[in-house]
C-alpha cells in the first residue's frame, strides 16, 4: 500500500473512533441522572427543563388471601420502580403513614382517604387496589388518584386461573404506569404561571356574572436560611384576586399580628375570629409556606418547597376549600429559587381555590352575649365584705331560723 492509501485509511479510522466517542458521550449524557430525584419546575429564565417525574406511593393491595395480596403489592411496586417517569415513596414511609392513620390492616377504601395518605407521604399520585378470587378466577383492580386534584382512574385485569397470577400483575402494573403518564395533566395540578395571562383569561370566563365575598389573605412564609420575611405566596394570591376583580381587603398594616394568629391557627384545633380584620370581610385565606436549600448543581441552586392554604368562612371558621403544593425548584441563586418556587406554587393554588369562592355567601356571625343595658337580665351584684376592723354579723341561732321559716 502506498503512502497516500495509508493516509486515507488512517483518516477513516480516526473518523470512526471520533464518531464512536461522540456517540458514547451522547449516550452517557442521555442516561446521566437529573440534578434532583423529585419534580423540578422550570425557572422563568428557562434555565432548567421540566422533568416529568412523579412521586408515587403504593398502598398495600387488599384481598381475602393476605399472602396473595402482599405478593401483588410487591410485584406492582417492583414493576413501577423501573418506570423512568416514576419515583416511589419508600415502603417504610408508607407503612409509617398508614400506621399513624390506623389504616395498616383496613387499607384505603376511597379517594378521600387516598388523598390524605398521599398528602402525608409526600406523593403526587397514590396507587391502591384489590385482588378478587372467585370460583378459581381472579380479578385485579388498581386505582390511581391525584393527591392534588382528587381525580381517580381505574384499571383492571382478569384471569381464568388463580395459579397464573404473575402475568396478570405485570399487566396491571404496566397499565397503571401508562395511565399515570397519559393522565398526568389531570393527576397533577397545572403550573399556571407558565402562561399567566392565558390562565387568568381562562379562569375569568366561567366566573363572569358571579358574586364574590370580600376576601383577606394572610400566609405565614419562611425561607430557611433566609434573614427576612418575604410574602411571595401572599402577594401572588392577592395578585390573582385583584386581576379577577374579586373584592380584596389589604390587611398589610396588621401583618405582624395576623402572622402570629396564622401560626396559632395551625397549631391549635380551635378557631377564634381575628378581631383585627374589618367586619365586612367574609372569607379569610390563611396559609403557610416554607422553602429550604436542596443543594447546588453547577451554577444552579435548588430548593424544596411546600405551600398549603385554607379558605375559611370568617364568622364560623368552616373550611371552604383547601389546597397545597410541594416539590423542588432550581434557579440562579438561592433567593430566587425559594421565592420563585413559592410564587409558582401559590399561583397554582389561587387557580384552584378561586372558583370555590364564586357565589359563596358568608355565614352569619354567632350571637354574642348581650351587653349591659340592652334589656337582658343583669348578673346579681356581689355584696362587699364588711371591713376587717368591724365585727361581722353572726348567724341567728338554729331555733330562730326554724321559727322564721315556719312563719313564712
Amino acid at each position: 500500500m502506498n503512502r497516500t492509501g495509508l493516509m486515507v485509511v488512517t483518516c477513516a479510522l480516526l473518523i470512526v473512533v471520533i464518531g464512536t466517542g461522540f456517540a458514547g458521550r451522547s449516550a452517557w449524557a442521555a442516561a446521566a441522572p437529573t440534578p434532583s430525584d423529585t419534580n423540578v419546575a422550570r425557572s422563568e429564565s428557562g434555565a432548567v427543563p421540566a422533568i416529568s417525574i412523579l412521586t408515587v406511593g403504593v398502598v398495600p393491595f387488599q384481598s381475602r388471601d393476605e399472602q396473595r395480596a402482599r405478593e401483588v403489592t410487591d410485584i406492582v411496586t417492583a414493576d413501577l420502580s423501573i418506570n423512568p417517569g416514576i419515583k416511589l415513596v419508600e415502603r417504610s414511609r408508607m407503612d409509617q403513614v398508614l400506621g399513624e392513620l390506623g389504616l395498616s390492616k383496613a387499607g384505603v377504601g376511597d379517594a378521600d382517604t387516598a388523598q390524605r395518605v398521599g398528602y402525608l407521604a409526600g406523593a403526587n399520585v397514590l396507587v391502591w387496589g384489590r385482588l378478587f378470587l372467585i370460583d378459581k378466577q381472579a380479578m385485579l383492580v388498581g386505582r390511581v388518584v391525584g393527591v392534588e386534584t382528587g381525580r381517580v382512574f381505574a384499571e383492571q385485569v382478569r384471569g381464568a386461573d388463580t395459579q397464573d397470577l404473575l402475568p396478570m400483575v405485570d399487566e396491571l402494573a404496566s397499565k397503571i404506569g401508562d395511565r399515570i403518564a397519559k393522565e398526568r395533566a389531570a393527576l397533577v395540578a397545572p403550573d399556571v404561571r407558565d402562561d399567566i395571562q392565558a390562565n387568568l383569561n381562562a379562569l375569568a370566563e366561567p366566573l363572569k356574572g358571579k358574586s364574590f365575598p370580600k376576601v383577606a389573605v394572610i400566609v405565614e412564609e419562611q425561607h430557611l436560611g433566609g434573614e427576612r420575611f418575604d410574602p411571595a405566596a401572599e402577594t401572588e394570591i392577592m395578585y390573582w384576586l385583584a386581576h379577577l376583580k374579586i373584592p380584596l381587603v389589604d390587611i398589610t398594616s396588621q401583618r405582624l399580628q395576623m402572622r402570629q394568629w396564622a401560626k396559632e391557627y395551625y397549631l391549635t384545633t380551635t378557631f377564634e375570629i381575628p378581631q383585627l380584620i374589618p367586619e365586612d370581610v367574609g372569607v379569610l385565606i390563611v396559609g403557610e409556606a416554607v422553602s429550604e436549600p436542596a443543594g447546588q448543581y453547577g451554577t444552579l441552586y435548588a430548593c424544596r418547597y411546600r405551600v398549603e392554604v385554607r379558605v375559611l368562612d370568617r364568622a364560623t371558621g368552616d373550611v371552604i376549600a383547601i389546597a397545597r403544593r410541594t416539590g423542588a425548584y432550581a434557579d440562579s441563586s438561592p433567593v430566587l429559587a425559594g421565592k420563585n418556587a413559592i410564587q409558582k406554587a401559590a399561583a397554582g393554588i389561587a387557580y384552584e381555590i378561586i372558583p370555590r369562592l364564586a357565589g359563596y355567601v358568608p355565614k352569619a356571625a354567632p350571637e354574642r352575649p348581650a351587653a349591659a343595658g340592652s334589656g337582658a337580665s343583669k348578673e346579681p351584684e356581689v355584696p362587699t365584705p364588711p371591713p376587717t376592723n368591724q365585727p361581722q354579723a353572726t348567724a341567728p341561732p338554729p331555733d330562730s331560723q326554724t321559727e322564721s321559716a315556719e312563719s313564712e
